[in-house]
């Protein structure tokens, strides 16, 4: 029993002392620092840890990108197996330690498609991204962003639409690519502008259709276009006497119609286009020259309008008329000659020949509205009363024939409101949504 506790001691004193040496003779701590060897030379002065080898490496650990230490120290090394490459964290960042994966930032291109509340920013590929963040800011410096682009992740996408923005307002953008394995750096900034604010009476509308322009006028709170409308295809009037045969017989198409006075189409151009009501309104729920629409529509009726304007209604008429004079017809309910000089307002000044309006009109144009004489098409086909008469369609329909609308004359003051046969073609003013 004794001889076998002391053959169990040497054996694990013989043991140690094996281990011991294996230690020593690849393991070798000095003061000045740790070596990691099979030749027992002690780490060099300068390093803390000093491995040598003459046919082996060192492993780093190695792991995926969704492995890494969620709270990393600075200065970390790990070896990422997604990207093969060693990273190290910068504390801010994993890093490639030889940016042999590193991605090239986009390259910025100009801002487009600006509009008062939005533009769209653009950019090029950069080969191995897999999305891209987008910085978007009212200062070049970057101090402040845009809601919601402040390292806004667009995905894979080489251009973005910002919207909401303030018009007139200059912007700053630029972009990073970014990848499993990199993010590059920033791209050069773009600067680019929404569009400048639009006023009523100072800004023009554009009608999108056509892009002709028009002028416009702020009356008290509405705003019209201070010319007449001039959208759509050109067609010839006859004068045989029968009615609306040349607007396609009240068949509705996708293409807008117009007469032009006296069937020369550069009148257009001057006096604005003549349309039968039912052409102006597009045929909305079934409404045609001679038949009512069904059902009675609610809210602005856009008709020939561009979007966001619509045809003024009877009421909108008389908002206008009581604006620029009050007391013109303060309950809208008066039929023929309203107002005192509330004509005249209205009309474009100076008398004599065309376009202007005939003596002894003595129109003022306090109103901005800038009516001329456009004379009108006839039941019948034929043109009339340029010089003379400026007539305009209002929204209302009276009956299944007739409709509200607006004239003025070279003899009168004042404007007069009454009923006409929707087959006349007359001009429009549209007013803003």
């Amino acid at each position: 029993m004794t001889t076998d506790k002391i053959f169990q001691i040497a054996r694990i004193i013989i043991y140690a002392l094996l281990v011991f040496y294996f230690a020593l003779s690849t393991f070798n701590s000095f003061s000045q620092g740790v070596a990691i060897n099979t030749n027992g030379n002690a780490a060099d002065n300068s390093a803390m840890l000093d491995v040598s080898a003459t046919n082996q490496g060192m492993l780093i650990p190695r792991m995926a990108t969704a492995n890494r230490p969620a709270s990393p120290a600075t200065g970390l090394i790990i070896y990422n197996t997604d990207c093969n490459e060693l990273q190290y964290y910068n504390g801010t960042t994993w890093t490639s330690v030889i940016n042999t994966s590193s991605l090239v930032a986009p390259t910025t291109t100009a801002g487009s498609g600006a509009t008062a509340t939005q533009i769209t920013a653009n950019w090029t590929v950069s080969t191995g991204a897999t999305h891209y963040h987008l910085d978007v800011s009212t200062s070049n410096s970057f101090a402040n962003f845009v809601t919601g682009f402040n390292n806004q992740d667009v995905s894979i996408v080489t251009s973005c639409n910002i919207t909401g923005l303030t018009c007139g307002t200059t912007l700053y953008y630029r972009v990073r690519a970014e990848n499993t394995c990199s993010t590059s750096g920033n791209s050069k900034t773009i600067t680019y502008a929404s569009s400048a604010c639009w006023i009523c009476g100072t800004s023009q509308l554009t009608d999108s259709r056509d892009n002709k322009t028009y002028n416009t006028v702020l009356i008290g709170s509405q705003c019209w276009m201070a010319q007449n409308i001039n959208v759509g295809a050109y067609v010839v009037s006859n004068n045989t006497g029968i009615s609306h045969t040349d607007m396609h017989n009240e068949t509705p198409i996708s293409v807008i119609e117009k007469y032009c006075y006296g069937n020369i189409e550069a009148n257009c151009g001057t006096y604005g286009g003549l349309y039968d009501w039912a052409e102006m309104v597009q045929y909305l729920n079934g409404a045609t020259n001679t038949t009512l629409w069904s059902p009675v529509p609610s809210g602005n009726i856009q008709g020939i309008c561009p979007a966001g304007w619509h045809i003024p209604t009877d009421a909108e008429w008389c908002v206008l008329e009581n604006t620029v004079e009050a007391g013109t017809d303060a309950s809208c309910n008066t039929t023929d000659w309203r107002g005192t000089t509330t004509g005249n307002k209205l009309k474009t000044t100076g008398n004599g020949t065309a376009p202007l309006w005939a003596s002894p009109s003595a129109g003022t144009n306090s109103s901005g509205f800038t009516a001329l004489p456009s004379g009108c098409r006839n039941a019948g086909g034929t043109f009339g009363d340029v010089g003379s008469y400026g007539n305009w369609w209002t929204a209302n329909a009276e009956d299944a024939i007739y409709t509200w609308q607006r004239y003025l004359h070279q003899n009168f003051s004042t404007i007069n409101r009454n009923v006409q046969n929707k087959v006349i073609g007359f001009s429009l003013r549209c007013v803003k949504d």
